[in-house]
């Protein structure tokens, strides 16, 4: 009935204790208490602002100045904000895998040898250890994770160092010879992943892959302009369903390997 607007503050029907009241997309929202509510709800709170422009530097010392009552951190800050708010921190899982993205239309990822090298070359449990401190699971289950419906515990690729050189080898690159300038790009909040990526191809396969980094805003367009051999990037599920995560595979349409929840 509304077409595209539907999901407008005049327009948008929602059942739930706050309601929309204010929505200023990209930037933030305001839900304020909905009187039409019967449900329980207990507490005082009248209304909720929240922001999505902040970034996470932004946030936390917002929420340092009283100006903001609660904030999402990235993984990699848990450990620091834990330390420093001690009373008030709260953890909480959130169903959500990091994956890398290859290209299988360009060379030499186009071989599946190569593909399989590089995802194994990954050791996922000391990805988890030595890049988030054990925070998180190890992606071995797959790209759905654990906790939704349809994770599929041990079916990740092992880690076979001698395995992965062989098959490099019998795709034409042994030692990692002749497999150069290979063009992969990230988010910058992802820049942490990338270097243990990057030095686990280097020091297993002999392959130095290229990395670029750019802010999370512009990473859409850079990928469709720039191409790349392969990306690295996250989602965090919308709803805990699977179908949210088969959508994203099904979009893509090409080899995903999860290296982290």
């Amino acid at each position: 009935m509304y077409g595209t607007d539907w999901t407008a503050v005049d327009y948008l029907v929602s059942n739930g204790p706050l309601r929309l009241e204010i929505w200023q997309p990209g930037e933030s929202i305001r839900l304020v208490r909905n009187p039409y509510y019967h449900g329980n709800f207990n507490g005082n709170i009248q209304n909720v602002d929240i922001h999505f422009e902040l970034d996470w530097q932004e946030r936390l010392a917002k929420y340092a100045a009283d100006e903001l009552d609660c904030v999402q951190i990235p993984e990699l800050q848990v450990h620091n904000a834990r330390a420093r708010y001690p009373g008030e921190f709260y953890e909480a899982q959130i169903p959500s895998s990091h994956y890398a993205l290859f290209n299988t239309q360009q060379e030499p990822l186009d071989d599946l040898r190569v593909r399989l090298a590089l995802c194994m070359a990954v050791d996922v449990r000391k990805f988890s250890q030595e890049v988030f401190g054990g925070i998180g699971t190890p992606a071995e289950g797959g790209f759905i994770p654990p906790d939704v419906p349809g994770h599929s515990p041990s079916i990740a690729l092992p880690n076979d160092p001698a395995r992965e050189r062989r098959l490099l080898a019998e795709a034409g690159y042994p030692e990692g010879t002749g497999l150069t300038n290979l063009q992969a790009l990230g988010e910058s909040v992802f820049t942490q992943y990338l270097k243990y990526i990057q030095d686990s191809w280097r020091e297993v396969l002999g392959v130095d892959v290229t990395w670029k980094v750019c802010d999370p805003k512009m990473f859409p367009d850079r990928i469709t302009q720039e191409t790349p051999h392969m990306i690295v990037s996250g989602w965090g599920a919308d709803y805990p369903d699977p179908d949210n995560f088969r959508k994203l595979l099904r979009r893509n349409e090409d080899e995903v390997f999860r290296v982290e929840r």
